[in-house]
């Protein structure tokens, strides 16, 4: 219909030319012809079609919420710290995600993941389609309801996956999924709460992929054991409820976060080093952020400051207890002070989660040297 839209701007021309006043022959003034009010009156019928009919009156009350401007904050944007997110979650979707499997996306999305992963969507950006914008409408709704009504969904669409955007969870501008769904706050208890902050209590879907960015489920499964990384920031509860449930405060700290620890680690490139530790260690004080320690970690290494280097590495452990290289420095700091309760546990840990070859190596000499220091003292 929008496409036809200048077919008709042409006609309406025609129509208000044939309907134009003008010089008569008998010096009067010339009236409207029948055929140029039957062009006139066809003309102002298929635009009004187009308006209530096509589009439907809620649109009007869309355009009329987004005059009002109730959201305070006008744009969501986001730096992944990982790089290529979207890259990703393709290259994982196509090695993992049977090829017969029918995803729900969202509709931005839909078309990259059916050319680049090769694996059917059920939503795409052919909107000029009153039913794909139905779809995209129900989709965005039942988020926001309860999670058997989103399952309900997703079965009658077919759908062996969903496709969730960070932006479900903390995105408060006037373009987020939460405004076009007609809302302002995140109805807690809702399915997009639990996808985004509490997926260990869905009963319908299995987290089965998350990056900074996305989070892929399985339908129809309850959740699984989570064995990979942790993915901050925007998936953090706990970081969320600190902020008293507010989503633009949970977005700006995210975003605090991110800067502090991109200029952290610049500044400590450039030698700067005690600036780049103050800013690293204002990330961590915000909440933990695996690429803060990372780079706070390997500088403590370097400067000799074992105790320093503890302190955070347990921190890091209490998140991201899945993260070879974190285990690896909480047992080597603890066992370099002397510390060795619960590192033949951490250790055993690390033996069980994906590492290199040369952290490997490093796990098996700091067992060597535990064995050495608990033989020789005595403890077991």
């Amino acid at each position: 219909m929008q496409r036809l839209l200048p077919l008709f701007g042409f006609f309406a021309v025609v129509a208000a030319g044939g309907g134009a006043l003008g010089p008569a022959r008998d010096g009067g003034l010339r009236g409207m012809t029948h055929p140029s009010r039957l062009v006139l009156a066809a003309v102002v019928a298929i635009f009004l079609f187009q308006d209530f009919g096509w589009e439907g009156k809620r649109d009007y009350w869309r355009s009329a919420a987004r005059g009002l401007k109730v959201p305070s904050r006008e744009q969501f944007v986001i730096f992944p710290y990982a790089g290529d997110v979207d890259g990703d979650l393709l290259d994982w979707i196509r090695r993992n995600v049977e090829p017969n499997a029918v995803i729900m996306a969202p509709h931005y999305l839909s078309p990259q993941i059916l050319t680049y992963a090769d694996r059917a969507t059920n939503l795409n950006d052919f909107f000029e389609s009153p039913k794909l914008r139905r779809k995209a409408e129900r989709l965005l709704t039942l988020l926001y309801s309860d999670e058997s009504r989103l399952y309900r969904f997703c079965s009658e669409q077919s759908s062996d996956y969903l496709l969730v955007s960070c932006a479900v969870g903390c995105d408060a501008t006037k373009e987020s999924p939460l405004y076009q769904a007609g809302l302002i706050n995140m109805p807690p208890g809702s399915a997009a709460y639990r996808l985004m902050f509490e997926p260990e209590k869905l009963a319908l879907f299995d987290l089965v992929y998350e990056n900074e960015m996305y989070r892929l489920f399985r339908v129809g499964r309850g959740p699984s054991v989570r064995t990979w990384f942790r993915s901050p920031l925007f998936y953090e509860r706990e970081l969320l409820w600190n902020m008293s449930g507010d989503m633009n405060r949970f977005y700006e700290t995210v975003m605090r976060i991110y800067a502090r620890t991109a200029r952290g680690s610049a500044y400590i490139t450039r030698g700067a080093e005690r600036k780049g530790e103050d800013d690293l260690v204002a990330a961590l004080r915000m909440f933990y952020f695996y690429p803060a320690w990372k780079k706070l970690d390997g500088l403590y290494e370097r400067l000799g400051r074992t105790e320093d280097r503890e302190t955070i590495a347990a921190l890091a452990y209490r998140y991201d207890p899945n993260r070879g290289d974190v285990c690896l420095a909480l047992a080597a700091s603890s066992i370099a002070l002397g510390n060795t309760d619960g590192v033949r546990e951490i250790l055993d840990r690390c033996s069980s989660l994906p590492m290199s070859a040369r952290d490997r190596e490093t796990a098996a000499a700091l067992r060597a040297r535990l064995e050495s220091v608990t033989g020789a003292s005595g403890v077991r």
